[in-house]
């Protein structure tokens, strides 16, 4: 019996030593693939902090420190600081992608609306506003009451966006970048984009009225 555990204890030994082995191999070969691709990597990392001119999470320094440990053949650390560059870009991405506009938000970007033109409804009572906040409020009550979707935003914010226009012709002035986002908006379907001009566009008014 104890030559018997003996030998598979031994078997077991010669497994583990196999694939410590392998897994020394596979490393080595990540190792000289990172290597060979840090030039297209920074080349990446470049084209990514021109798109917005800035650097906030630190792309550049993240691949020197891969570099560098790549040099020090410390695999422990090669794979941390390679976990750590892809972390960043993942960062980075997200910031990029909720930029652009973000569903999630939606609810809150229509009572931010909501709030908005109830503080200019108690300044001057309006027709086209009085309408915007029916809609808008229509909106809340039945997205909360799930009668309303993600789906159907497109086709309500079109709904909107004459009170929209309306309402940044007299309250915005005519403001640029009002007339832009309404130009957007007007032009695309796209749930993401149509919050994303959506919000830009109530956060201007709001900048404009010097409501807080």
């Amino acid at each position: 019996m104890a030559s018997r555990q003996l030998v598979n204890f031994e078997s077991a030994r010669k497994i583990t030593a196999v694939k410590i082995k392998t897994l020394e191999f596979k490393s080595q070969i990540k190792q000289n693939y990172l290597k060979e691709n840090i030039p297209l990597m920074k080349s990446i990392t470049r084209q990514l902090v021109s798109i917005e001119n800035k650097d906030p999470f630190g792309l550049p320094a993240a691949i020197n420190v891969l570099e560098q440990q790549i040099k020090s053949n410390d695999l422990v650390k090669i794979g941390n600081a390679h976990l750590s560059l892809l972390n960043t870009i993942d960062a980075y991405l997200t910031k990029l992608q909720l930029e652009k506009g973000n569903v999630a938000d939606v609810l809150q970007t229509i009572r931010l609306q909501s709030a908005i033109i109830h503080r200019i409804n108690s300044k001057d009572r309006d027709t086209s506003v009085g309408h915007l906040l029916e809609l808008s409020d229509t909106f809340t009550n039945d997205f909360e009451k799930r009668k309303l979707t993600i789906a159907d935003y497109p086709a309500q914010l079109k709904n909107m966006l004459a009170d929209l226009r309306s309402l940044a012709n007299k309250s915005g002035k005519s403001d640029d970048r009002l007339v832009n986002s309404l130009r957007i908006m007007e032009q695309t379907n796209n749930p993401v984009e149509l919050q994303g001009e959506h919000i830009k566009f109530l956060l201007v008014l709001k900048e404009l009225l010097r409501l807080k």
